[in-house]
């Protein structure tokens, strides 16, 4: 479906590899091989074959793994990001001292990066933006890292092509449109659909943004997902006591 859909990513094989190592640590050293004898995703494949192997993969884990240990593990992966990745969020954040204003500046930064791309008719990273996505981006408050709500952040991701989302009527394809995960977005519109496990994965995208920049250990969840029959994917950081002390100002 995706014109992207056979162009190969050298990312994955690194988010594969986090995979192996996240799942292998918490399940035993020969898990990742057990799992993945019948179909093993490698950095090569097209996102239809990462689908694939992935609801493979997946539907053998969810079985050996209770949920606690799902998050944990995909929570991990994150991307195959790391916190050195976002240095710059520390620098900015301690620019502020305050989460609400810090917040309410990556939106802004991000906000007007749209913005630049409608007016000179330029990509937001891979996707086409125009004016009615441009409003409909608007008006979600915790668009992107999100905002905070008592000791909560609220996160949405925008969708991974918006245009297409706002035009189509079909709620399967309002799903494929939404989800960014080149490893599951595919078996959204075919017979079995990877295990929402997987959002996790996205989870930890938006822990380790706020782990760097707010410099602690956090814990989230996946409150709606396009891979768990949702038409936005949400997540939820919460925050503790310690950290709403010294970075809210109320």
């Amino acid at each position: 479906m995706d014109k992207e859909n056979h162009v190969k990513d050298p990312e994955n094989q690194r988010i594969i590899d986090r995979m192996k190592e996240e799942i292998d640590c918490a399940l035993g050293s020969d898990t990742w091989n057990k799992i993945t004898s019948d179909n093993c995703p490698n950095g090569d494949m097209d996102n239809q074959q990462l689908s694939v192997a992935m609801w493979s993969l997946l539907e053998k884990f969810d079985q050996l793994a209770d949920s606690k240990t799902a998050k944990r593990v995909f929570s991990e992966v994150k991307h195959a990001l790391k916190h050195s990745d976002f240095e710059w969020t520390r620098e900015m954040f301690l620019q502020y001292n305050d989460i609400d204003r810090f917040a309410e500046a990556v939106l802004n930064d991000s906000m007007e990066h749209l913005q630049r791309c409608v007016e000179y008719n330029e990509l937001f990273y891979d996707q086409p933006i125009d004016k009615e996505a441009l409003e409909y981006a608007r008006s979600i408050e915790t668009l992107f890292y999100g905002k905070r709500f008592g000791n909560k952040i609220i996160a949405t991701a925008i969708p991974y092509r918006l245009i297409d989302f706002l035009k189509t009527e079909d709620i399967r394809m309002k799903r494929y449109y939404m989800c960014h995960c080149q490893f599951a977005r595919e078996s959204i519109i075919s017979e079995k659909t990877v295990s929402k496990t997987m959002c996790y994965c996205s989870l930890g995208h938006t822990k380790v943004f706020w782990e760097a920049a707010l410099d602690t250990k956090l814990e989230g969840d996946v409150l709606h997902s396009a891979l768990g029959g949702d038409l936005l994917c949400q997540f939820v950081i919460y925050l503790p006591d310690e950290i709403m002390e010294k970075y809210v100002k109320r």
